[in-house]
C-alpha cells in the first residue's frame, strides 16, 4: 500500500516548462545521422534534468534535512 503525505507548509513546488505551441510547431525529423545523434543527447538530458527535479521534490517532502537550502 503506497502511503500518501502532505506537503509540508513552507515547501514550494518546481515550475514546469512547457514549450510554446510555436517551438512544436517548428519541429522537424533529423535529416543526418549527426542530427538524430544530437537530438537523442538532447532527449536524454532533458530527461535526466527532470528525473533531478523530481527527486528533489521527493526530497523536500520526505527528507527536508538531506537537502541543502
Amino acid at each position: 500500500m503506497l502511503a500518501y503525505h502532505r506537503r509540508p507548509a513552507g515547501v514550494k513546488l518546481l515550475p514546469m516548462t512547457m514549450p510554446a505551441i510555436a517551438d512544436i510547431r517548428r519541429l522537424r525529423p533529423a535529416a543526418t545521422v549527426a542530427e538524430k545523434m544530437i537530438k537523442v543527447d538532447h532527449a536524454g538530458e532533458n530527461g535526466a534534468v527532470n528525473i533531478y527535479r523530481a527527486q528533489r521534490l521527493v526530497a523536500r517532502i520526505r527528507a527536508p534535512s538531506l537537502l541543502s537550502q
